[in-house]
Formats: structure tokens, sequence, C-alpha cells
């Protein structure tokens, strides 16, 4: 659909996000206008990563 992109082709959201731990609970939460390589959301992916 047109217009609910940006210019870099990723999905706009107006919703939290949150980041799920291999367990189902919430492991983190992010505004909707965090870049994917955010320190705070690289942070929280790698504690979620095994060893």
């Amino acid at each position: 659909m047109a217009g609910r992109g940006t210019a870099s082709g990723h999905a706009r959201s107006a919703a939290p996000q949150a980041l799920i731990a291999p367990d189902g609970t919430v492991a983190a939460r992010f505004v909707p206008q965090a870049e994917p390589d955010a320190p705070e959301l690289v942070a929280a992916l790698e504690e979620q990563l095994p060893g």
C-alpha cells in the first residue's frame, strides 16, 4: 500500500515495540521511532542471546 513505509522501505508503526524473550515474556519495550541499531535495542537483543 502506498504511504505505509519510509523512504528506506521500513514499515512505520505508532504502537510501542516489544522484544519477546525465549520464554515468552516481554524482555524490553521500545518507542516506535527506535532505530534498528540503537544501542539500547542492540544491548537488549544481545542480552537475550544464548551463551
